[in-house]
């Protein structure tokens, strides 16, 4: 990522809608420059963590100074608008805070308190304003999912952020991709294609992630697609790509599979409901936070909003009036109620960009204005969380075409340095995912 159009990350190649697909999953038409990452679009699932604000310059005995803000979120999300899909979502990035340079324009949170709840709401000008640089603070390791990370999740370089890269490698000359019409009928399902890489070993945890592909000749064979199934050798998986033309590579190119990258069809079964706490650790790192295992207990199995707020997910009401989401009223579902640290959380984003003939959950690059938000509510208080009007009024003073909201119950923790500094926000838990089209600028 890393402009001042940074979108969080949801996968931007979450397809439009579950199998059959509608959509090619190798390019959802976002402009914004997350959409050449694996994890593009994740969930802003670091949401439970405060914004950070530009710092202060303090006083000569002010003690020592943070110099990093760290966010670690590991969710199970659903998409309702596209058919329900789930999957795990991972999150990581560790901040710089020298490159805070815009102040939210809304904030009711506590620094002093990051557990006690509250909003933060950060508008951005696009060409004027840049989001705040992550950094590499070194391979973070997570472990205890139902659905396994298997490898370290590390920072590339290259690319600006933190990514579970689970295999990657060459794409050889003879490597391909095969439609679903080219095969027999029944076959792989209907939208899909079959990949054969000789290079890759897949298994079966490797359904329900992404595959990063790059080098064929076609670019609709090209992008990032969720792997649904398994072929019939171990170097071939079905992949969602209703797009897909039968051809070999015919030249060089590469692939890697991600872990942690968002829902996706196959619908797999991401974390528990708490009763084994998942481990998280930074280990090997030689940079500004120390290194941390922390164990962390996924809130909200089963966690479903109520009739009276579940329609703002989709629908968020744009007359300036606070927007609330809970858990509690009629068929709702908090779900499981493990741990100690419990949140819920609100977090999300605008774009000022035409949607126009877009799916419903393509969110361009914004034009003029973008905001990014998050609330939470106080620890212990996990079952509803509301933006403040006030809150809402900096949203809307973007003037959005399309808002991309996201609603978690998350247990967490806190891991920072011996000093007290750099501390680093550590949480798990299950959420949606939702975009509002808004029919008319505010």
């Amino acid at each position: 990522m890393r402009t001042s159009t940074r979108f969080p990350r949801l996968v931007a190649l979450i397809c439009a809608a579950a199998l059959p697909l509608a959509a090619a999953c190798g390019d959802d038409g976002d402009d914004d420059d997350d959409t050449t990452r694996p994890d593009a679009s994740q969930p802003d699932i670091d949401a439970a963590a405060p914004d950070a604000s530009p710092p202060d310059a303090g006083t000569p005995d002010a003690g020592p100074t943070s110099t990093r803000s760290g966010s670690i979120a590991v969710t199970e999300i659903s998409a309702p608008q596209l058919g329900g899909i789930s999957g795990m979502a991972v999150s990581i990035s560790f901040i710089d805070l020298s490159t805070v340079t815009v102040a939210p324009a809304f904030d009711s949170t506590n620094p002093a308190s990051p557990l006690a709840g509250g909003c933060t709401v950060t508008v951005y000008t696009v060409g004027t304003d840049s989001e705040p640089t992550e950094v590499d603070e070194g391979p973070v390791t997570i472990e205890n999912t139902v659905h396994p990370i298997e490898a370290p999740c590390t920072f590339v370089s290259a690319l600006g952020y933190y990514a579970c890269i689970e295999q990657a490698g060459a794409i050889a000359a003879t490597d391909a991709v095969t439609d679903d019409g080219s095969l027999p009928a029944g076959t792989i399902p209907a939208n899909t294609a079959l990949v054969t890489i000789a290079g890759a070993t897949f298994d079966e945890n490797d359904v329900g992630r992404y595959i990063q592909i790059a080098g064929f000749p076609t670019a609709a064979n090209n992008g990032s697609f969720p792997i649904v199934a398994l072929g019939q050798a171990a170097t071939q998986v079905v992949i969602a790509n209703p797009a897909a033309v039968s051809e070999a590579a015919g030249g060089d190119g590469s692939f890697s599979v991600i872990s942690g990258a968002g829902p996706t069809p196959a619908n797999r079964d991401a974390l528990d409901d708490g009763t084994t706490p998942i481990k998280v650790s930074l280990g090997g790192n030689t940079g500004d936070v120390d290194d941390f295992s922390v164990m962390v207990q996924a809130l909200g199995e089963g966690f479903q909003l109520d009739d009276e707020t579940a329609g703002n997910l989709t629908a968020m009401p744009t007359d300036g009036s606070a927007v609330s989401f809970s858990c509690s009223g009629t068929n709702g579902d908090c779900g499981a109620d493990t741990g100690v640290v419990k949140v819920m959380v609100i977090s999300g984003k605008t774009t000022d960009a035409d949607v126009t003939g877009l799916p419903p959950n393509t969110m361009p690059a914004p034009t003029t204005k973008y905001a990014r938000f998050r609330c939470s509510s106080p620890s212990g208080a996990a079952n509803s969380v509301t933006i403040p009007a006030e809150a809402m009024a900096a949203i809307l003073g973007t003037n959005p075409t399309r808002i991309e909201t996201r609603v978690f119950r998350m247990g967490g923790t806190i891991a920072g340095n011996a000093d007290m500094t750099n501390a680093t926000t550590v949480v798990a838990g299950h959420g949606h995912v939702g975009w509002t089209t808004v029919s008319s600028a505010p």
